[in-house]
């Protein structure tokens, strides 16, 4: 299988951390096809505290 590792600068703006993700992503798949795409831990959201960091989530 092959594997892309996607490293990023992450912010607090998640907004704009999914932009740059999708980007990312897409020109990972368009490259190299790989089964499985693997984004850092805290992609969505990096740096702040816990507030910036409950925002970001998911739910």
């Amino acid at each position: 299988m092959r594997v892309s590792v996607i490293q990023m600068n992450q912010g607090s703006e998640k907004q704009a951390n999914l932009d740059q993700a999708r980007r990312l992503v897409e020109a990972a798949v368009a490259a190299d096809r790989p089964g499985l795409v693997s984004l850092p831990e805290t992609w969505t959201n990096l740096g702040g505290g816990r507030e910036s960091r409950q925002a970001a989530a998911e739910v």
